[in-house]
């Protein structure tokens, strides 16, 4: 079974927001029997990455700490289980539920499964996944898949975000289809109708009429991902030349039109 532990990543000094502490002690209120473990410069090896992963290197270059929590996040939960959380992922409900598979979804006759789920995401929409919050085992198949998209093809996909590239392996590896399928191998790996952790969207508002029944957790969308700086990079890094000149002054472009009509 998943580990009842709860994991989430901060890098360097700064001040933690409001948010993390409003998220802190809802773990720590509905999640009492729950070790927390943040994921730090500390306990993950800084050194060996940077050396090794361009990509993680050039995040932390330019200071995009939510690339670098992303890939950072992969490989220390490969190493270990538990649930993995964003910072502002608010628990309103105990996950023992879902971790001993008791909650209502698994005792709905078409969610019927042959194996024990060993790893557990959600959607946040119809159509997309979300990594705001992930339940793995060590060693887990599909993170291990992860750590190879970004040792190999990070450089050479138009992906950057995490929720797209964990939606890319699904489909590419283990044939997530349009139709998107709330079981995938044999019912190992679980993913979630977004009510569970995700009530309303990144571009809708927050009312209480969102929380339903079968709601564990709210993502409160604390955007730190889409920066200029970030885009410039990540939008660009799978092209040369011309084509990425012309990619950033898109880019650039783009940015600014939308900023003028805030």
């Amino acid at each position: 079974m998943i580990e009842k532990k709860i994991y989430y990543v901060w890098i360097g000094n700064a001040k933690k927001p409001y948010i993390f502490y409003k998220c802190l002690e809802s773990w720590k209120k509905n999640l009492p029997d729950f070790e927390i473990i943040e994921i730090n410069e500390k306990n993950f090896d800084m050194e060996t990455h940077l050396a090794k992963n361009k990509f993680f290197r050039e995040c932390y270059e330019r200071k995009l700490w939510a690339y670098v929590s992303d890939y950072m996040r992969v490989h220390f939960m490969y190493e270990n289980s538990g649930i993995y959380v964003d910072t502002d992922m608010e628990i309103i409900k105990n996950l023992t539920l879902i971790l001993e598979e008791k909650d209502s979804f698994f005792k709905n006759p078409k969610n019927e499964k042959l194996k024990k789920m060993d790893f557990f995401i959600g959607y946040e929409d119809e159509k997309h996944i979300s990594v705001g919050i992930f339940g793995t085992t060590k060693h887990n198949e599909v993170l291990k898949d992860i750590k190879e998209f970004y040792e190999k093809e990070i450089w050479e996909k138009p992906v950057w975000t995490i929720p797209k590239i964990f939606t890319y392996v699904f489909e590419k590896k283990y044939n997530l289809s349009e139709k998107r399928e709330n079981l995938l191998e044999d019912g190992k790996i679980v993913i979630f109708p977004k009510e569970y952790f995700y009530p309303y969207g990144f571009h809708e508002k927050y009312t209480d009429d969102c929380i339903k029944s079968e709601t564990y957790g709210i993502h409160w969308w604390n955007d730190s991902w889409s920066s200029l700086k970030a885009r410039l990079f990540l939008e660009a890094k799978h092209l040369s030349g011309v084509k990425k000149l012309m990619k950033r002054a898109r880019i650039i472009a783009r940015y600014y039109l939308k900023e003028k009509h805030k």
